[in-house]
C-alpha cells in the first residue's frame, strides 16, 4: 500500500541522511574543524531548529503523560512518532472504507440506499483486509529488511504489526457482518452459503483473526507466552489456508496478496534456520562438526545467571546486539527469548581471559583488574566467573556473556538446572552453582547507537540492563586503545566524559561485574561509575573506591538531578550529550521525562536513546 511505502521511504531517506552526517562528523579532519564539529553551533540554522523541535515535541516526549514503557490500564503506549503513523493509517482506512461510495437511485440491481451501502462496504473492507496481510507478516518478522534499511527497532515495527493486525481483523469482521446482512435481509442466501466450502472458510478466517487478536492481549502474552506463541503460529497457518480457500471462487484474482505472505513468512523462517546453523555448527580443527557449548553459573547472592557461550571466531557482535537463546533439545525446544550480549571475548592464541598482551583485540582485557586492588570481594567474583575460564578451551573460539535475572518460565527452569547440578565442589560454599548446558543461538539482531559521536555520554541502567551499557563501555575503551587521537575516523571516539549510573537490587552483582567486565573502565580517565543498591544493602555498600573498594550508594538514584547535572556540565563544555537507558519500565519513562524537561529548557545538544524489549 502506498501509505506504508511512503512511511518506509521516509525512514530510509532519514537513515541515509543521518549516516552521512555521522560519517562527516567522524572523518579525519584537522583539530580546529573537529572541535567545531563537537561543539554546539551558536547560531542554529533552520535544519538544527527543526531537528530540535522534532526532538522536543515529537520524538522524545511520551504520547500519554509519562507512559511509554509502563502500561496504562494494561495497554502499551507507543511513542509519539509511532502514534502519528498509526493514527494516520487508522484515519485513512476509516475514510476510504466508509466514504466515497458511488450510491445512486434508481439502481436496478440494488434498489435501496442501505443495500448499496452494505454491498460497497463489504467489498471495500475485503480488499483492504487482503491488502494489509503482506504488511502484517512483513512487520512481524525478525528478519524484516526494513529494520536494517530504516534503522528503526523491532519494537517499532511490532507496534505497526499490532495495529495493522487489529485493522485487518476489523475489516474482516465488517466484511462478514455486511455480507451476513445482505444475505439474510436482502436475499435468502445465507443458509445456502453454509453448504459451500468457500463460504465456510470465510467464517473460519474471521474466527482465526479474532483468536489471533485475543491471544495477543498483553496479559496473555505476559502470563502465558508459550500459549500465545504456539497459538499465534497455529492460527496464522489456519488463517492462510482459509483465505486462500475463501477467494478460490474468484480464481487467482486475490492470490497477488496471499503468495507474498507465504514468501515473507518462509523467507523469515529460512533466515532463522540459517542463523541457527551459522551460530551453532562449526567445523573443528580435526574436521569434526561441533555444536555450541555453554556454561551457566547461577549466583544465589546476586540472583543472576551468567551464561558464557563459545562461538566461532566469525561471530563478533557490536554494542547493543542481542541473540535469541534456545534449548532446542528440550521438550520446549521451540521456546526462545532475546538477551543482549553483555561482554564478548575475542579469540586469541593465548587465554582470552587472562592474557594482558591482547589489549588491542577487544574488551576482555578488563578482566580482573580491580581484584588486584580490591581483594575484599575477589572470591565471589572468581567463583561467579570461573565457568568462563573452564569452558573456554579452544583459543580459536570467542565467548559471549549474557546476564539473566531468573523469573518464571524458561529463566526459572534454567536456574533450576544450575541448582540441580550441584556437586561437592567449592561452588556450594560460595552459593554459585554451575552446569554445562546445550544452548543454541539465533542472531545477531539489533542495532548500535552512535554514542561515540557525543562528547558526553550518560548511561542509566537497572539490573541486568547493565548488559547494554557494558557493551558500549567496552566499545568506548576499545576505540580509545586504537591509537592516540580521540577523533580520527569512525573507529575512534569523540567521547571525553562517560558516566554510568547503575541501580540494582543488591550489591553482589555489582561487585562481580566491577571486579571483571567493568574493572578496566573504572580506572580510565573520563569514566565515572555511580552504583546504587536498592534492596538488601548493608554497611559494605558505603565503601570508598579510592581506598581500593567499590563505593555503592543506598537507595534509588535521583535520575532527574543526575541528568540535569550532566546536561549542565555538557553545556559548559559545549559538548553534544547522549543519554542511554536500559532498565525497568518505570526507570525508562523517568529518564525519558527528564530528558524532555532538558529539551524544553532549550538545550539542543541532547539525544535520547532507549533500549527495551517490551514486545
Amino acid at each position: 500500500m502506498g501509505y506504508w511505502g511512503g512511511i518506509l521511504l521516509m525512514g530510509i531517506l532519514h537513515r541515509l541522511w543521518a549516516s552521512s552526517q555521522h560519517v562527516l562528523q567522524g572523518g579525519d579532519r584537522g583539530d580546529v574543524e573537529r572541535k567545531r564539529e563537537q561543539q554546539l553551533s551558536d547560531k542554529a540554522g533552520i535544519r538544527n531548529r527543526l531537528s530540535f523541535y522534532w526532538k522536543a515535541y515529537i520524538a522524545v516526549p511520551a504520547a500519554l503523560g509519562s507512559y511509554h514503557q509502563r502500561r496504562f490500564l494494561g495497554c502499551s503506549i507507543p511513542n509519539r512518532p509511532e502514534i502519528l503513523v498509526v493514527v494516520g493509517f487508522w484515519i485513512m482506512c476509516i475514510i476510504l472504507n466508509f466514504g466515497f461510495h458511488d450510491i445512486f437511485i434508481p439502481n436496478v440491481t440494488m434498489p435501496t440506499i442501505s443495500q448499496q451501502a452494505w454491498k460497497y462496504v463489504a467489498q471495500r473492507t475485503s480488499m483492504f483486509a487482503y491488502a494489509c496481510l503482506p504488511w502484517v507478516w512483513l512487520f512481524a518478522g525478525r528478519n524484516n529488511i526494513f529494520i536494517w534499511a530504516t534503522g528503526w527497532s523491532f519494537s517499532t515495527f511490532n507496534v505497526f504489526h499490532r495495529h495493522l493486525s487489529r485493522l485487518t481483523a476489523i475489516f474482516a469482521f465488517v466484511h462478514a457482518i455486511s455480507y451476513t446482512v445482505l444475505d439474510t435481509i436482502y436475499g435468502p442466501y445465507y443458509e445456502e452459503g453454509l453448504h459451500v466450502l468457500w463460504f465456510k472458510f470465510g467464517i473460519i478466517g474471521a474466527i482465526m483473526m479474532g483468536l489471533l487478536c485475543g491471544l495477543s492481549i498483553p496479559y496473555i502474552r505476559t502470563k502465558c507466552y508459550e500459549l500465545f506463541l504456539v497459538g499465534h503460529i497455529l492460527f496464522a497457518v489456519i488463517l492462510l489456508v482459509a483465505v486462500f480457500q475463501h477467494t478460490s471462487v474468484f480464481g487467482t484474482k486475490y492470490n497477488a496478496y496471499l503468495w507474498p505472505v507465504v514468501a515473507i513468512w518462509c523467507f523469515d523462517r529460512f533466515l532463522r534456520i540459517v542463523r541457527l546453523v551459522y551460530c551453532n555448527i562449526r567445523v573443528s580443527t580435526h574436521g569434526r562438526l561441533q555444536r555450541t557449548t555453554a556454561m551457566a553459573t547461577y549466583s544465589k547472592e546476586a540472583d543472576v545467571i551468567r551464561l558464557d557461550i563459545q562461538v566461532g571466531g566469525s561471530i563478533r557482535p557490536l554494542p547493543g546486539y542481542y541473540f535469541h537463546l534456545y534449548q532446542l533439545f528440550s521438550w520446549r525446544g521451540w521456546e526462545n527469548h532475546p538477551f543482549t550480549v553483555g561482554a564478548y571475548t575475542a579469540p586469541s592464541p593465548t587465554s582470552p581471559l587472562t592474557s594482558s598482551s591482547n589489549t588491542q583485540q577487544g574488551p576482555h582485557y578488563m578482566t580482573g583488574a580491580l581484584n588486584e586492588k580490591n581483594p575484599s570481594f575477589s572470591t565471589t567474583t572468581e567463583m561467579f566467573t570461573q565457568g568462563t575460564q573452564s569452558s573456554t578451551t579452544d583459543p580459536a573460539l570467542g565467548t559471549l556473556a549474557f546476564w539473566i535475572r531468573p523469573y518464571n518460565g524458561w529463566t526459572k527452569r534454567l536456574k533450576n538446572q544450575c541448582l540441580s547440578s550441584l556437586s561437592s565442589d567449592d561452588s556450594a560454599e560460595n552459593e554459585c552453582y554451575q552446569t554445562s548446558i546445550p544452548i543454541s543461538l539465533e542472531g545477531p539482531y539489533g542495532h548500535t547507537f552512535p554514542l561515540h559521536h557525543y562528547g558526553t555520554v550518560l548511561m542509566i541502567v537497572g539490573g541486568t540492563g547493565i548488559a547494554t551499557a557494558v557493551s558500549y563501555i567496552h566499545d568506548h575503551v576499545s576505540r580509545l586503545s586504537k591509537t592516540g587521537s580521540r577523533v580520527s575516523g569512525d573507529t575512534k571516539t569523540q567521547t571525553s566524559n562517560l558516566t554510568l549510573v547503575w541501580a540494582c537490587r543488591g550489591h553482589e552483582f555489582m561487585e562481580q561485574l566491577c571486579g571483571r567486565e567493568l574493572a578496566g573502565a573504572l580506572e580510565l580517565e573520563g569514566f565515572t561509575g555511580r552504583f546504587h543498591c536498592t534492596k538488601g544493602c548493608n554497611s559494605h555498600c558505603a565503601a570508598d573506591d579510592k581506598n581500593g573498594e567499590l563505593r555503592i550508594e543506598r537507595g534509588r538514584p535521583n535520575i532527574e538531578n543526575i541528568i540535569h547535572g550532566a546536561a549542565t556540565e555538557a553545556q559548559i563544555a559545549r559538548h553534544k550529550m547522549a543519554v542511554l537507558t536500559c532498565g525497568s519500565p518505570h526507570m525508562s519513562d523517568e529518564v525519558r521525562r527528564s530528558v524532555h524537561s532538558i529539551l524544553k529548557k532549550g538545550y539542543e545538544g541532547i539525544e535520547y536513546f532507549e533500549e527495551a524489549y517490551s514486545w
